[in-house]
């Protein structure tokens, strides 16, 4: 089978490396694919990851001029920053003509790709303006749904008609977690039985337990942490979405344990939060933002770390959680959708800092017996997450599309 994927843009992100992973099963298992996605970046402040396999992906460049429309990176969905662009431009602020010229030029990458590959079958990542290119140009598609682009359906309302549309007409839609299940149904008025769950998995080639010098790396980072000192860590975008002033908050209140440090990892711009700007001296030395970081140093920071944090406000699964647990170490998070389905360790409510400080407190404290029996749960559940499952469980619903094969247009 020849599969094509795509996504609403490029590394750095939980949607990427999931369409990424499972790719790499599919061609396991036998199939053929692409993956086609926007990007477009300087190289020398955000390179591609070193390992990546360039053959898999088709490229749609920016900046883009397109008639007298001008895109100088891709269109993000939602304010949220992406480390690939730069310029935080979404496609609300683009004009109706704007908007017509970015998806005639979307639409003409589209169909050269289909035209060269020729695919079976076509999975969409994110209900967004991948999809809505490839039907008008009169393909058959599946939705992927990831509860950002639920995000986006809420924050730019002129493409909300056209959306529920789209996902109505949809062959058929995944759901990363039952939350967002619920958010299709609710948000498009997409059919409950032709919604699946889908759940995310997780990298075992990267996330998994592992002897780690912790001294060099933190030398690496540029850091010096004591010995004696747990280390605590956080993996997303710097956003209000992903709680960042939540977290800044709870830290705040646990300031007075020197013996707790936070290391925080993903682009954003943390001058836009009060909360940043009141840290004290004293307390800017305990909590640390180290920007974007590739997937090697994240599993080796896990496997340092006493515990990773999700402060999300919402999430429509938390990857970053589940790499954690992977790395057998135990998950606190918040009760914000998709993490509490899988998490061992801590959940609380979200938007509580003084909760989710006493959860750190918590986990901090406990008797060393007991925190291990914890690290081992947390592998263990990781166990019910690969890709590979996953690959095969999607391959059935992809086998089962009455009309998967997809006729090319000339």
């Amino acid at each position: 089978m020849r599969i094509l994927m795509t996504v609403s843009g490029p590394w750095g992100t939980g949607a990427f490396n999931s369409t990424a992973c499972l790719a790499t099963e599919f061609i396991k298992l036998g199939h053929q694919v692409k993956i086609a996605f926007p990007d477009g970046c300087e190289e020398k402040k955000f390179p591609i990851p070193k390992d990546q396999h360039m053959d898999l992906y088709e490229i749609w460049q920016f900046p883009l001029q397109v008639g007298e429309t001008y895109l100088p990176a891709f269109p993000l969905m939602i304010p949220d920053p992406h480390p690939r662009n730069i310029t935080a431009n979404t496609l609300s602020q683009l004009s109706e003509k704007g908007l017509s010229d970015y998806f005639t030029a979307g639409k003409e990458f589209l169909q050269k790709t289909i035209q060269e590959f020729k695919p079976d079958v076509i999975e969409v990542n994110h209900i967004w303006t991948f999809g809505l290119m490839l039907q008008e140009l009169g393909y058959p598609i599946i939705y992927n749904a990831h509860h950002s682009d639920q995000l986006a359906f809420k924050f730019d309302t002129r493409m909300q008609e056209r959306l529920k549309k789209s996902a109505q007409k949809a062959q058929c839609i995944f759901a990363i977690s039952p939350f967002v299940k619920e958010e299709v149904v609710e948000f498009y008025g997409a059919r409950p039985d032709n919604t699946h769950l889908m759940v995310n998995g997780f990298h075992p080639t990267y996330f998994k337990p592992a002897q780690v010098d912790r001294n060099a790396l933190l030398a690496s980072l540029n850091l010096y942490i004591p010995e004696e000192a747990h280390i605590y860590n956080c993996v997303g975008k710097i956003s209000r979405t992903k709680g960042v002033d939540i977290l800044i908050n709870a830290y705040k209140q646990i300031a007075s344990h020197p013996n707790i440090h936070l290391l925080y990892f993903g682009a954003g711009d943390l001058t836009k939060f009060s909360e940043y700007n009141t840290l004290t001296e004293e307390e800017r030395k305990r909590i640390h933002f180290l920007g974007h970081q590739d997937q090697h140093t994240i599993a080796a920071i896990h496997n340092i770390s006493r515990a990773s944090i999700i402060a999300s406000r919402s999430e429509g699964f938390g990857i970053s959680g589940l790499e954690a647990m992977a790395c057998s170490i135990p998950l606190i998070t918040t009760r914000s959708g998709g993490p509490e389905t899988f998490a061992i360790g801590r959940i609380v409510a979200p938007g509580d800092p003084a909760a989710l400080a006493h959860a750190i407190l918590e986990i901090d404290q406990l008797p060393e017996a007991e925190y291990e029996s914890l690290c081992k749960k947390a592998h263990e559940t990781t166990k019910d997450y690969t890709w590979e499952g996953i690959a095969r469980k999607r391959l059935e619903h992809y086998m089962n599309l009455s009309d998967a094969s997809i006729e090319i247009a000339s």
